[in-house]
């Protein structure tokens, strides 16, 4: 288990790959509303960027909140998933869906 933790900690030090995996959860959010796995993929982010202590701290949101708002039943603000995602170093951004009708 501990080479499968240091290959995802690996990862998760190139700022694409941060990107790409939170935006794939995003994606499959707005197609099944999982949004468990959302949240999940966040939380693992979390852990790997320094733990929920030290991104509570970044994002001024106190440490029991985090970990609520990352659970399976968290339902966390907009506003707290700018803040959690500014402390690791992302934003939010919107793109037009290619797949609309218009």
């Amino acid at each position: 288990m501990e080479k499968f933790d240091n290959y995802i900690k690996g990862q998760f030090e190139d700022e694409k790959e941060v990107a790409a995996f939170i935006n794939a959860a995003l994606e499959q959010y707005f197609e099944d509303h999982n949004k468990e796995l959302f949240l999940g993929t966040l939380k693992e982010v979390v852990m790997v960027r320094g733990g929920v202590t030290e991104i509570a701290k970044q994002s001024h949101i106190n440490r029991q909140h985090v970990y609520r708002m990352l659970s399976s039943k968290g339902n966390p603000s907009f506003e707290n998933i700018g803040s959690l995602l500014m402390a690791l170093g992302l934003k939010l951004k919107v793109e037009n869906d290619h797949r609309s009708i218009h």
